[in-house]
């Protein structure tokens, strides 16, 4: 349950959650496939679940024949090339979290993205330097949704649960905020399916919801 009296920290996710990725992953696998399984079939609804999961596992686990050094490599150099091209901004992302940090709130980024991508996809939407840490996928020994994250910014932070919660867009940052102790925001601007979604999770559609929830306390 969030007890927003006691909020400090506002935490997000990055894909599907601040920035709008999906047709960058469902892209740059696609390019993947047409490289390194030929005869495989295209599968988008497929790839769209892959925004959630840690980057190395969903590498590992569609291209098994594949080194990983290599498959990761690839992937980079191809995603770089997306990036620019479908990465898009969620309508009032920018202005909401202003916002939030002119009301006082600090805030931070767990994800299961490397730290580049990270800071890359931020610059390309607009919202570069509004964060005061990010913990990326090479910043942890343990990606989402193992806590480990979450507790590297609650010890930054010098705070306890009950200061932060997460904002995510999957199943996976559900179980990441369970796993810290933490209370949890799902923001539903793109399609996801759940199965762990219950009466303690907020859920908003738009970002001018979460601001109203947040800063005006509007439910």
């Amino acid at each position: 349950m969030i007890k927003r009296n006691k909020l400090k920290v506002i935490c997000f996710d990055v894909d599907g959650t601040l920035v709008n990725t999906d047709d960058v992953i469902i892209q740059t696998y696609i390019d993947l496939y047409h490289l390194y399984k030929k005869d495989s079939p295209i599968d988008v609804k497929k790839f769209k679940t892959f925004s959630g999961p840690p980057l190395n596992q969903t590498l590992k686990n569609e291209f098994p024949n594949l080194k990983y050094d290599f498959c990761y490599s690839e992937y980079k150099r191809l995603s770089l090339i997306n990036y620019p091209k479908y990465i898009k901004s969620f309508e009032n992302c920018k202005e909401v979290l202003v916002d939030l940090k002119n009301h006082g709130f600090k805030l931070a980024i767990c994800s299961s993205k490397i730290h580049d991508s990270i800071r890359y996809s931020l610059k390309l939407c607009g919202i570069d330097g509004l964060f005061d840490i990010i913990v990326g996928l090479d910043d942890v020994k343990k990606p989402k949704p193992d806590k480990e994250g979450i507790e590297k910014i609650l010890k930054y932070f010098n705070i306890t649960q009950d200061n932060l919660v997460f904002v995510g867009d999957t199943d996976y940052d559900i179980l990441c905020a369970k796993n810290s102790g933490v209370s949890c925001i799902i923001m539903r601007m793109l399609e996801r399916n759940y199965k762990m979604l219950d009466d303690n999770i907020k859920c908003f559609n738009s970002y001018k919801e979460l601001g109203d929830y947040l800063i005006n306390g509007r439910e």
